[in-house]
């Protein structure tokens, strides 16, 4: 937050793109382990090909 905001004011792009991919990688991260614990909290829920 302040980080940013402060790299923000004095144009510090390397800050601003540090803090902007770390950002998206921790949502990336979180999306993945709410995926995974999708599949493990309801069994209906199967990854994989069409096996029916």
């Amino acid at each position: 937050g302040l980080l940013f905001w402060q790299a923000a004011q004095f144009r510090d792009y390397p800050i601003l793109l540090a803090v902007t991919i770390i950002i998206s990688m921790a949502t990336v991260l979180g999306a993945l382990i709410a995926d995974i614990l999708y599949a493990v909290v309801d069994p209906r829920i199967r990854y994989g090909g069409a096996d029916r």
